[in-house]
């Protein structure tokens, strides 16, 4: 598992952010869960990964 953190100039809401990755609100490979992170699965060169975006203390976690 790998984590990335990144501090934004201001406040940033990640679902308004990553939503054009979105394929209509029947997306099965992108959810926002109950604490307003992002969820989303990808297919990659390696294999097929999950990825959770969240905002924590002013940064981002991913």
């Amino acid at each position: 598992m790998k984590e990335r953190r990144w501090e934004p100039g201001g406040p940033l809401d990640v679902g308004l952010a990553l939503q054009p990755h979105r394929r209509g609100g029947g997306d099965p490979t992108w959810c926002r869960s109950g604490d307003g992170a992002v969820w989303r699965t990808s297919r990659t060169p390696d294999g097929p990964c999950t990825l959770r975006v969240s905002v924590e203390g002013g940064s981002v976690h991913g």
